[in-house]
């Protein structure tokens, strides 16, 4: 008798035939849907495990899988859709000469309108619009102690359902339609609950774009049933690494000062977030007393840092309030637009419009979203990869990983058999806090700021060649082409950083200079060009870092020195070059060179 067979021979152990059992039942015994608000999910997996090493044609053996998950509130009512009005807002594009349909398209009147908002809340910081309580944090309540798994993001998968994980690329237009209709077929009733009630499908970039792109063609009205959404944890994942990388010039020295580390060249996501929280948390205990030192100091090196700290760091920090998150996004918009970020530039402006469109002509739908919009997320998906590839090995096949996440799904993610795959662990409040972070950091601001200080006159733009250095000017034209553009980036010279940084690390009054844009000028008080007054009273600076007296900003406290230039911005963004009123910025949607 065997170590292995004694325990089962003598009755306080499972043989394992009775495990696996078990495990076919629950796989076999799969899914029930209620006519309740529900959210589905649609992300790649791959096998982690495997060891990529080229063979013959291929480069990996990994197993390409395609997982969808349900989440399933049953205490919220179903939406169910209008009878005779689209899903999708209809907007009229032009290609090759003749007029098509775009559904879901971004209309350029919407987008106008929301820039124009997103400019007059730009009257102030972002700094100065969060909640009162997000400005006092308290750093000795950030750090909790996770011994395992965090059990409140395993504890939202308990409303969860696995549809199916199967074999499947999610890479192209195709490949997401066919994934769809994979579970549509599998699941009629599901594309039954679609046809009667709106249907969510929050994702990552391709899971938000190839849906719509479908949608937008119109030949696929099965997908049409669906309405895709912008996945706010991917979102808020590319917003704070793009932050730190933008700003590497800063987070480097922050970083090495606070840590005595250095920052590695492209941080993990959980290194980015702690900069980033150190960075407001340091910032908070200092802005009060940094600010009036400066008053409306225009200095270049000044005016990133304070971008940085008052703008650009609060905005990746986000609430479960409707509101908020709408004027975010809208700021957020105007930083992956000025950052010329791939993809996220023009996702967002389609978040925006078709919010707009929901509020107007899908009220029941808004209002939901309204309520409920913490659970509106594809994080849940990501979760329940974390949870089954702790189930599975590197020699896994396609179908042993499809029974292995049905087994888990199946459960309904009952904590007592998660127990089988993930160990006990305890969770509370950590001894440990951020109050040393917090101090550290801002003791490095301080440093900083008085370097800054003393060199406010040697912060000046670069040209291609050295010459600045020698004649002492702040600005030296660039090199140019024969059309009379100047070439390359746009470059300043930054000495308390002995760096030289881009464009991407100022605010919006920097941004589109080709287009007419003005800069501000640190010996000017006004930057109006229409202002001869040399009064320094009732001047305000806006978060474009533009200083302006009150009578030379509109009525609505906008700046108007960025208000066409912003409008431009947008519009590139979404399409190519300055498009008709009457036509779409489609996201690539529609496949110009094809014929419809």
């Amino acid at each position: 008798m065997t170590g292995l067979s004694s325990g089962q021979i003598l009755g306080f152990s499972v043989n394992p035939r009775t495990v696996e059992k078990y495990k076919k039942d629950l796989a076999d015994s799969h899914t029930a849907f209620l006519n309740c608000f529900m959210i589905m999910m649609l992300d790649d997996y791959h096998n982690i495990h495997v060891k990529k090493v080229p063979q013959k044609l291929q480069t990996s053996t990994a197993v390409h899988m395609a997982s969808s998950i349900l989440d399933i509130h049953v205490g919220i009512p179903s939406v169910v859709r209008p009878v005779n009005i689209p899903l999708h807002r209809p907007v009229p594009v032009v290609i090759q000469g003749s007029t098509r349909v775009c559904h879901g398209g971004i209309a350029p009147d919407v987008v106008k309108n929301i820039m124009q908002d997103a400019l007059i809340s730009m009257e102030k910081t972002y700094m100065q619009h969060i909640h009162p309580k997000m400005q006092k944090i308290d750093p000795a309540k950030l750090i909790q102690v996770y011994d395992g798994t965090n059990q409140d993001d395993l504890a939202t998968l308990e409303t969860c359902t696995v549809l199916d994980v199967f074999e499947q690329d999610l890479k192209s237009k195709e490949n997401y339609k066919n994934a769809i209709f994979y579970i549509f077929n599998m699941y009629q009733s599901l594309e039954t609950y679609a046809k009667r009630n709106i249907l969510q499908l929050p994702a990552d970039w391709p899971g938000f774009y190839y849906p719509k792109k479908l949608i937008a063609q119109g030949r696929e009205t099965r997908i049409s049933n669906i309405v895709p959404e912008q996945g706010p944890f991917h979102v808020y994942l590319n917003a704070i690494e793009d932050v730190v990388l933008i700003f590497k010039f800063f987070f480097n020295e922050m970083y090495k000062f606070v840590s005595g580390g250095i920052l590695p060249q492209k941080p993990r996501p959980f290194r980015c977030s702690l900069c980033i929280t150190a960075a407001l948390l340091g910032w908070i205990l200092v802005r009060d007393k940094v600010l009036p030192k400066f008053g409306l100091c225009k200095s270049h090196e000044f005016a990133s840092i304070l971008y940085l700290l008052d703008h650009v760091v609060p905005l990746t920090f986000r609430s479960g309030n409707m509101e908020e998150y709408e004027c975010l996004m809208a700021q957020l918009a105007i930083l992956f637009i000025s950052w010329q970020r791939h993809h996220y530039n023009k996702s967002t402006l389609s978040f925006l419009s078709d919010l707009a469109y929901q509020k107007t002509f899908l009220p029941e739908y808004f209002r939901v979203k309204l309520q409920w919009l913490s659970i509106i997320t594809e994080k849940k998906v990501e979760v329940f990869h974390s949870l089954f590839q702790k189930g599975t090995e590197s020699f896994n096949t396609g179908p042993e990983i499809q029974n292995t996440a049905r087994t888990i799904g199946s459960s309904g993610f009952l904590s007592k058999f998660k127990e089988w795959f993930v160990p006990l662990y305890h969770r509370g409040n950590s001894e440990k806090n951020y109050w040393a972070i917090a101090g550290k950091t801002a003791e490095y601001l301080l440093n900083l700021f008085k370097e800054v200080a003393a060199n406010t006159d040697k912060s000046r733009e670069r040209s291609k060649t050295n010459i600045s250095i020698y004649l002492k000017v702040d600005y030296i034209p660039r090199d140019t082409y024969a059309n009379g553009k100047p070439k390359g980036k746009q470059l300043f010279e930054f000495p308390s950083f002995n760096r030289n940084v881009d464009l991407r690390c100022f605010p919006l009054s920097y941004q589109n200079v080709h287009h007419g844009q003005i800069q501000p000028d640190k010996d000017t008080l006004c930057d109006s060009p229409t202002c001869h007054s040399s009064s320094k009273s009732d001047i305000k600076r806006l978060a474009c870092v533009h200083t302006l007296h009150h009578n030379c900003s509109t009525p609505t406290g906008t700046c108007p020195i960025c208000q066409l230039p912003l409008a431009g911005l947008s519009l590139r963004a979404g399409g190519r070059g300055f498009p008709p009123a009457s036509t779409s910025l489609s996201l690539g949607y529609f496949d110009t060179r094809r014929k419809y």
